[in-house]
């Protein structure tokens, strides 16, 4: 049996319009073998065979367009929003993806002890 490949939909098919990378949006930056020139955007540690879920999650802030129509996006980590990154247009196309929903935990079973098992409270 072959596993699913849990980068499957992260395809690098450049998006024309971006939809995706709005402020506001989380995305998560690939890993340098996801990437066409295998060179990653961010040099962070991951573990051996990454998962969408593995990844930092940035929260896109701003949009900039500075001189000559380069477009600019202001990111910034969402467990620690001070730490601001700048990357350009083409950096968020081809390096970028949006990030996936967060997995929900299953609850744990209750456990439930009997009158007899419980210990006295005093």
């Amino acid at each position: 049996m072959s596993e699913k490949d849990p980068w499957e939909g992260y395809s690098l098919s450049v998006d024309e319009e971006m939809a995706w990378a709005v402020p506001g949006a989380r995305i998560i930056p690939l890993p340098a073998e996801r990437c066409s020139d295998r060179l990653p955007d961010l040099v962070i540690k991951l573990p051996k065979n990454p998962t969408p879920y593995d990844m930092p999650v940035f929260v896109v802030d701003k949009i900039l367009v500075g001189k000559y129509g380069r477009t600019k996006y202001v990111l910034y980590m969402e467990d620690s929003p001070g730490m601001k990154i700048e990357r350009p247009l083409v950096d968020i196309q081809e390096k970028w993806r949006p990030a996936p929903e967060p997995q929900e935990e299953e609850p744990e079973d209750p456990v439930i002890l009997s009158r007899y098992e419980r210990k006295p409270v005093i």
